[in-house]
């Protein structure tokens, strides 16, 4: 994850976090090129090099953007989106209602950074449980037992029996 911003509609951004460096404004793009032309049928787009992916709250003209690198896991960027999203709208949703918004403090540092160390701790996990070592593998205990049938291959040529 690169960047995490909370905006509302109208423009004013509550409460934003960057991760990394980000080249150019990625955020203002979305809005200008795929928000603004009313593309809301879309949740993640590719931006001059940046992906992104947001989630709007119409009930209270919200806007929830994070800016990441290609190669992350959409399935784990799912689940961080909705969770940063359904605890930033638990925890300000009193304050969020009052129109105007106005120059607000939203504290949400402590709890960004709790939900993306969990977040990546259990993506860690689920690799983890996923991938095998080569030592796990069928190949490497036909390789170590070379006697024992061979798991591995698929189509193994009749035995040929001398007569």
């Amino acid at each position: 994850l690169d960047l995490f911003s909370v905006m509302h509609k109208g423009g004013a951004v509550l409460w934003e976090k960057t991760l990394t460096t980000v080249k150019g404004n990625p955020v203002n793009d979305l809005i200008r090129t795929v928000l603004m032309e009313e593309r809301s049928g879309e949740t993640n787009a590719k931006i001059d090099g940046h992906c992104l992916k947001w989630a709007l709250v119409n009930e209270f003209d919200l806007i929830f953007v994070m800016v990441y690198p290609q190669a992350a896991s959409l399935m784990f960027l799912d689940e961080l989106l909705d969770t940063l999203k359904d605890s930033f709208l638990d925890m300000f949703k009193h304050r969020i209602t009052t129109v105007p918004i106005g120059p607000s403090k939203f504290e949400f540092e402590a709890e960004f950074g709790r939900i993306l160390n969990k977040h990546e701790e259990d993506a860690k996990a689920r690799r983890k449980k996923t991938q095998k070592t080569f030592d796990e593998t069928a190949l490497a205990k036909d390789i170590r037992n070379p006697n024992e049938k061979k798991r591995y291959a698929k189509h193994q040529a009749p035995a040929v029996h001398p007569s």
